[in-house]
């Protein structure tokens, strides 16, 4: 340990001589370092982390696959969707393999009782899901079977931010009242910090199955969990499930094409597509570090040979050449942990950033932040970090002639010359990895272009929209909820600041849908899955108000009554599914979950964009609101005369003076749904771009230091050939050389490079080739020319050279 402070000591003190050299060192690790502690912190967060259950390993999410969601992994993450009540029963009662089985629904409830209607996320579960969770209350109780009796008292258990928000505190929220959708709830239970399930749900009531509902496997409306009994596995989960799910089919068949079951760790079902984008980013923020690094080592390689008379003395002096590594060893892991201390306050700025800039949609950031294990992580890439870039210095000085420095009096020209090729060879790599950053970025940055290009289907300008949902206690009869959306409707068209109004029960970009089977008049049921499509509800002025384009037939108007024949609009993609050759205006189709008559087409609409601009577009129906029936949810949408968030405020007021305690969303404006949209896609560019603009940099300051050294090293050579008449255009001419043919083995070998890793980013790209020569092409011209400019002043500086200074350097 004495030899172990020693070598520190004499470290510090040798960095402090060069202060210099010190500060470009630490500030170049200090980027690669800090980037790689803030990725680490998210990738420890979301994917490293266990969930925040007991013995979490066993949790498994247990998904229904539709015939149409084969291949797709379903809307509902990876795996497939929900199930029906009927089918879960079966899977709880009949599987082999499970300690426990439980079902949730997710829903948003009213709270009202209080100054102003609030909606809250929340979730209607099974008494044993905190069971099945291995969850217990921080006060209270969580729910009993009992409680999931149809006449048992309604209960509720909620979070613990809830308590404190609406109660004030943990203790005092149990056995208070709250009001949900109509129905008084008790409060029974309050959650333990941190916990979350069910889409940031805050409220959980208790599922009660009706008779009916235990009868029911068409509403496919439930999602699963279980717990794997001690042994099991999820492959053996998933065959015992099989057996079930084939033998329900058996006793009940008509329900389409023979579905299956998914069956994923829970955990694999929280982190969805991320994992791979996470791990993108890693080997991103990787290559920073290692051009990082080999900027350092050609710091540390220039450096040493300033010390070559005192690396000689020292030997000279009886010191080993094991001796002399393990000094050199010993400044770079300093300057690495020196890079890293510093590093670990870009990290937490970082990490702002990161949580600021969320798109929303990545899971588990509650816990983000600095902690043990990720100061245990920086601390151990700092000493690795210092281990890989001091190496190299250290045993290319201990392996050098260490008297030829004495013989040729400090002269040590000819003693560099050999270490030359060993300092183009670590620039050679920074430009290597600096361009496949590039290149990567630049596919990022043309997917993005891409998917701005296209078109949603809709004007977003000036339209404001607002989702209402009302409660099935208060709003019983589907007339009573008819007759609440057209008041609601004709108070806004009254607004002045409004030029047009309308209802939708799913907007653009929303991502939810009802799909509905449907029967074509005159053609008999295909075998297999039977023909469907989304479905909306909407209102006369909903497509002019959203600018949706009316292709053939016509839009609905106010005679599209209950009373008036049946009608249905289709968009252009349901019309080319089902009718390619003809002409569908005229021709009818019954939606049979809706009522048992035949409805005929009057009109195509152009296309929309349901679930992102990255999606397919959705075949979807279109039925008029007093021709459907009562929807519980549905969302106005407003085209306004200005600036559509300015009269937010009026448009929920609106809505109060029909209900005073209806609650609504906050009001989005259908642009911010379409930049929500694109959200994930926009953070993951910026993140690629970030890292590939520090990559350039330090290639710049690799390159610039390195002909900076060179010239210097140079100059007594530069000054003989000026004294003997070069000119100074060949000598600018000599010094770019070296510099691009620095480059060009580069640039080749980022390419070739690029080509075998950019494939990664397919999943991540949109309307442009992994292999787009445009973007190689354009980011090699990128990197060399700025390479070229960074080149350009240490070869200026050569041809400035005065031959009668440089005959007398040393």
């Amino acid at each position: 340990m004495s030899f172990l402070a020693q070598d520190v000591r004499f470290a510090l003190r040798t960095l402090a001589k060069s202060p210099g050299f010190s500060l470009v060192a630490v500030l170049a690790l200090a980027l690669g370092i800090g980037a790689n502690t803030a990725v680490f912190s998210v990738i420890d967060a979301v994917l490293l982390r266990p969930l925040p259950y007991g013995d979490s390993d066993a949790l498994v999410r247990v998904t229904q696959i539709l015939p149409s969601q084969r291949g797709s992994g379903g809307a509902a993450g990876p795996g497939g969707g929900p199930t029906s009540p009927a089918n879960f029963v079966d899977w709880q009662n009949q599987n082999h393999v499970f300690a426990d089985m439980a079902a949730f629904s997710t829903v948003a409830f009213n709270v009202t009782g209080q100054d102003e209607p609030e909606r809250v996320l929340g979730a209607r579960v099974t008494p044993n899901l905190f069971d099945v969770l291995k969850v217990k209350p921080l006060a209270g109780r969580t729910f009993v079977v009992d409680d999931g009796r149809p006449e048992a008292e309604p209960v509720a258990v909620v979070s613990q931010g809830f308590s404190k928000s609406h109660f004030g505190g943990d203790r005092q929220a149990v056995g208070r009242l709250l009001r949900l959708d109509g129905t008084v709830y008790h409060l029974v239970g309050v959650t333990v910090p941190g916990f979350t399930f069910g889409r940031d749900a805050q409220v959980w009531v208790p599922l009660v199955f009706s008779p009916s509902d235990l009868a029911n496997r068409g509403t496919l409306s439930l999602g699963a969990i279980a717990r794997l009994k001690p042994g099991a596995t999820v492959e053996r989960a998933k065959q015992d499930l099989g057996r079930v799910s084939r033998a329900i089919q058996e006793l009940a068949p008509g329900m389409g094409d023979p579905w299956e079951v998914s069956v994923v760790t829970l955990k694999e079902q929280a982190v969805g597509n991320f994992r791979k984008t996470l791990l993108i980013l890693l080997g991103a923020v990787g290559c920073v570090l290692l051009v990082a690094c080999a900027n350092v080592a050609n710091l540390l390689l220039a450096r040493a040979a300033e010390r070559g008379r005192e690396i000689a003395v020292r030997t000279a002096l009886g010191a080993s050449r094991g001796r002399l590594i393990r000094q050199m060893l010993t400044e770079s892991v300093v300057l690495g942990l020196l890079g890293g201390l510093l590093g670990l306050l870009l990290a937490y700025w970082s990490i702002g950033l990161i949580i600021r800039f969320n798109p929303g949609n990545i899971p588990r950031l509650d816990g983000l932040g600095l902690d043990a294990r990720i100061l245990a992580f920086t601390l151990a890439i700092s000493v690795a970090t210092g281990l890989v870039f001091g190496l190299l210095p250290a045993l290319q000085v201990s392996s050098s002639d260490v008297f030829r420095p004495l013989k040729e009096g400090g002269s040590q020209a000819s003693a560099e010359r050999h270490r030359y090729h060993v300092r183009n060879l670590l620039v050679i790599s920074e430009v290597a990895l600096a361009l496949v950053l590039l290149i990567g970025a630049g596919l990022m940055v043309r997917s993005f272009q891409s998917l701005l290009a296209v078109d949603p289907g809709f004007n977003p300008a000036d339209v404001l929209t607002l989702r209402m949902s009302l409660p099935q206690r208060k709003y019983p009869d589907p007339h009573q909820r008819q007759a609440f959306f057209q008041e609601v409707l004709a108070r806004v068209r009254a607004l002045p600041e409004v030029r047009l109004a309308g209802l939708v029960t799913t907007l653009p970009l929303e991502g939810g849908e009802l799909r509905e089977m449907i029967l074509i008049a005159g053609r008999p049921m295909p075998p297999g899955e039977p023909p469907n499509g989304g479905l909306d509800v909407v209102t006369p002025d909903y497509f002019r108000t959203m600018g949706i384009t009316v292709l053939k037939g016509r839009g609905f108007t106010e005679r599209d009554r209950e009373d008036a024949p049946p009608v249905v609009i289709l968009d252009e993609a349901m019309a080319r599914r089902y009718w390619p050759d003809e002409d569908p205006l005229g021709k009818r189709l019954m939606i049979p979950g809706v009522k048992p008559v035949y409805r005929e087409i009057v009109g195509v609409v152009r296309g929309l964009k349901f679930y992102g601009l990255d999606s397919d577009r959705r075949p979807t129906l279109y039925v008029p609101l007093l021709q459907f029936g009562g929807e519980r949810s549905m969302a106005i949408a407003v085209k306004t005369q200005s600036d559509p968030l300015r009269m937010a405020a009026t448009l929920r007021r609106t809505v109060w003076e029909v209900d005073r305690d209806q609650t609504t969303s906050a009001p989005l404006t259908m642009e911010q749904l379409l930049t929500r949209s694109v959200a994930q896609r926009r953070f993951n560019t910026g993140m690629i771009e970030m890292f590939a603009a520090l990559a350039l940099i330090l290639a710049v300051v690799g390159i610039h230091g390195v002909l900076s050294y060179s010239v210097a090293r140079r100059t007594q050579e530069i000054g003989i050939r000026m004294a003997l008449g070069a000119e100074g255009r060949l000598v600018l001419r000599s010094i770019l050389g070296q510099a691009m043919g620095m480059v060009g083995s580069g640039v080749a070998l980022g390419i070739a490079a690029a080509f075998a890793l950019t494939r990664l980013l397919g999943s991540l790209l949109y309307g442009v080739s992994a292999l787009d020569l445009l973007t190689y092409a354009g980011m090699s011209l990128l990197l060399s020319a700025v390479a070229m400019l960074a080149s350009y002043l240490p070869a200026r500086r050569a041809t400035r050279v005065d031959p009668l200074v440089a005959l007398r350097y040393e």
